[in-house]
């Protein structure tokens, strides 16, 4: 498990764990046998790495949703993390969907050609 991540928690709608990099945040939530990475900051060269060893920790889940709802930015790294993880979680039969973030997050996804990909869903 990430160093800081925590034990999971007991599967309640109120437990989070938490990440914690200056201005970058991760949350693990379970709602409802799903696991959910509430993410907050900038998803970049510094914090990919960050996500990536979250996603991994989980990644034997049915299913993980990544909430983009509260990134203010997202680079080519954090990009790269992201579809690193999908190809991690098929690799083990999870399904990664995305909680589509700010326009501006969302549109990296565009421009790149991998908004297809992804399921995106309102968070």
């Amino acid at each position: 498990m990430p160093e800081g991540l925590g034990k999971p928690n007991d599967g309640t709608r109120t437990g989070f764990e938490q990440v914690r990099t200056s201005g970058f945040e991760i949350r693990e939530q379970r709602i409802e046998g799903e696991r959910w990475l509430l993410i907050e900051g900038e998803l970049d060269m510094r914090t990919a790495g960050r996500l990536s060893a979250a996603v991994r920790s989980i990644a034997s889940a049915k299913r993980i949703v990544l909430d983009l709802g509260r990134v203010s930015f997202i680079d080519s790294v954090g990009l790269r993390a992201i579809l690193m993880s999908d190809k991690e979680c098929r690799g083990r039969g999870c399904v990664l969907t995305l909680a589509k973030g700010p326009e501006q997050v969302h549109r990296v996804f565009e421009i790149c050609g991998v908004a297809d990909r992804f399921v995106f869903e309102r968070a």
